[in-house]
């Protein structure tokens, strides 16, 4: 989950694609290229936008938010994320534990992923 939140642009950005070259709509699955390069199927790309968009909304009067999405969308590291927002570094991962954890939950029911 964490590793999608931080393929959050390129997904949205292939989505976009899809939907400029289709006439609207969006595919069942996305192509990414990952950080290291490598190319990775990402599956129900509308279902991880709207997930992502529903933990960002349940945590939006969090002090924690701005530094995941520095982290996850500024592509950040977690240090410098957290010092930019004032919050311990300590803070910080205790807190996107929660933060990532109720992500998990929310894709897990929604069936997103599977174990």
């Amino acid at each position: 989950v964490m590793r999608r939140f931080r393929q959050k642009l390129r997904i949205e950005k292939e989505v976009r694609g899809f939907g400029r070259s289709h006439g609207g709509g969006v595919p069942d699955s996305v192509v990414i290229v990952s950080y290291s390069g490598n190319r990775v199927e990402v599956k129900n790309p509308a279902g991880w936008l709207k997930l992502f968009a529903d933990c960002y909304g349940a945590f939006k009067d969090d002090d924690v938010l701005p530094a995941i999405k520095e982290w996850c969308d500024g592509c950040k590291s977690a240090t410098v994320a957290a010092e930019l927002n004032g919050i311990a570094h300590r803070v910080f991962y205790e807190r996107s534990k929660m933060f990532f954890g109720y992500a998990l939950g929310l894709a897990v029911e929604r069936k997103i992923v599977r174990f």
